[in-house]
């Protein structure tokens, strides 16, 4: 098949197999850079977490130590909840994005009779 470009413009099958290897490091190289980019957004919500909830468990503490047990009771709820609430959201997320994920590789594979 590629003879038959040579034959019509010489060297278009070089041409072509040279594009086509530039476009798959493109796409590989960008796939790269969306990949390194989710592992920098995940670090930094873990990091964003970690300080949000060091920030409560302090006011909590803070307020316990200055005798105000029911708000300090409340801040460690709500901080507490709150990464409750994180945890369960991101294993739904996790479990309806991999379910999505199958139902669209089902969908894409070719009906075998």
């Amino acid at each position: 098949m590629l003879e038959d470009y040579n034959k019509i413009v010489p060297g278009s099958a070089d041409r072509l197999l040279k594009m086509a290897e530039e476009q798959s490091a493109h796409r590989q190289y960008l796939e790269k850079r969306v990949i390194n980019s989710d592992i920098f957004n995940s670090k930094l919500g873990i990091l964003s977490a970690l300080i949000i909830s060091l920030v409560f468990f302090g006011l909590a503490v803070y307020l316990v130590k200055n005798n105000y047990p029911y708000p300090a009771a409340i801040v460690g709820s709500v901080n507490i909840g709150g990464l409750v609430w994180t945890f369960i959201y991101g294993s739904k997320s996790r479990r309806a994005e991999r379910q999505n994920k199958q139902q669209n590789q089902q969908q894409s594979q070719p009906q075998q009779s």
